[in-house]
């Protein structure tokens, strides 16, 4: 049963292979549900938005790995939070990127941002959207100088939309199993990435309740 104490958290990840569903269940202080959108922002803003409407949760959380775009920035098996995503919606040219946006402001329509200003104990990236992963280092270098985006993934802001168009709290947790601009993801760093980002979420939902919701102070425990 449902109390005032026990918040109801969703889970989104894009595949099984990423989802531990054994996060599955009743904790002290919330209740946890895991629900697989699909590869891709076309599968993962229908299949979120239809999973948050039907729970209607007081959390929503989209997790996965990504890929990093610089060196320098987010390390290989390093757990982020992803402060905004930008939706890649852009022509592609032989001189770069130019954002297509005819009748908004494109950062209106395509850049959302996580509800919480930031997760104590994680470091806060912002991430880009694609439906194209950057397979070479050609596209991984342009879309980092259009974007100025840390983590690449394919859903990110994709069920960001979906649960700001609900009116749903939401953050995005990614564990980072490639650079970007390889054709390649080495299997150890895969599943070394994947194993890292669940753990993050077992700390994660054990901290999180009402009170944190409420006042933005999320703390992992070491």
């Amino acid at each position: 049963m449902r109390t005032e104490k026990r918040i109801r958290i969703l889970i989104i990840y894009a595949s099984v292979i990423e989802a531990d569903f054994d996060l599955e269940g009743l904790y002290e202080n919330c209740e946890v549900y895991v629900k697989i959108c699909g590869i891709g922002p076309a599968y993962s803003i229908l299949e979120s938005y239809l999973a948050i409407s039907e729970l209607n949760p007081d959390l929503v959380i989209n997790a996965g790995i990504a890929g990093a775009f610089l060196k320098n920035g987010p390390r290989i098996n390093e757990v982020v939070y992803i402060k905004s995503d930008t939706i890649e919606n852009s022509k592609h040219t032989g001189d770069g990127i130019t954002n297509i946006s005819i009748d908004q402001d494109f950062n209106e329509a395509y850049v959302f941002n996580s509800s919480y200003e930031k997760i104590h104990g994680l470091r806060s990236f912002k991430g880009l959207t694609v439906s194209l992963m950057s397979g070479s280092r050609e596209l991984s270098d342009k879309r980092y100088e259009q974007f100025k985006a840390d983590t690449e993934s394919m859903e990110g802001g994709s069920v960001m939309l979906a649960a700001k168009k609900l009116d749903v709290p939401v953050i995005q947790i990614r564990s980072i199993s490639n650079l970007t601009g390889t054709r390649q993801i080495n299997k150890d760093y895969l599943v070394s990435s994947i194993n890292s980002l669940n753990e993050t979420l077992y700390k994660l939902i054990s901290v999180i309740d009402y009170d944190s919701l409420k006042t933005g102070n999320i703390t992992l425990p070491k």
